[in-house]
């Protein structure tokens, strides 16, 4: 299942660290923050987090689409006020 994973944020590692967490069947691509609240119609909200200016990963967007498909509210910023904005939004549901 998309949603038995860990999440070990994509941070630079060796390539047998790689490929000892993707053995262990570590997703990559999850999102930064998971707020594990269901609200309103979701199941709860996926928040990827991006300097000024930056753009998700394929694999980001990718989990971004599985979690929608699933119920879940998923979004990525580029700013910080924009995600903590969205998360009170999310959390008055």
């Amino acid at each position: 299942d998309l949603f038995a994973w860990s999440n070990r944020n994509e941070k630079k590692q060796s390539a047998i660290a790689g490929a000892r967490d993707k053995a262990a069947g570590v997703l990559e691509g999850v999102s930064d923050v998971t707020i594990a609240e269901p609200k309103g119609h979701y199941c709860g909200y996926y928040v990827e987090l991006k300097s000024p200016g930056g753009k998700p990963t394929e694999s980001q967007m990718w989990f971004m689409g599985e979690a929608r498909k699933r119920s879940y509210k998923a979004e990525w910023f580029d700013s910080a006020q924009n995600a903590i904005n969205s998360i009170k939004e999310y959390m008055n549901l």
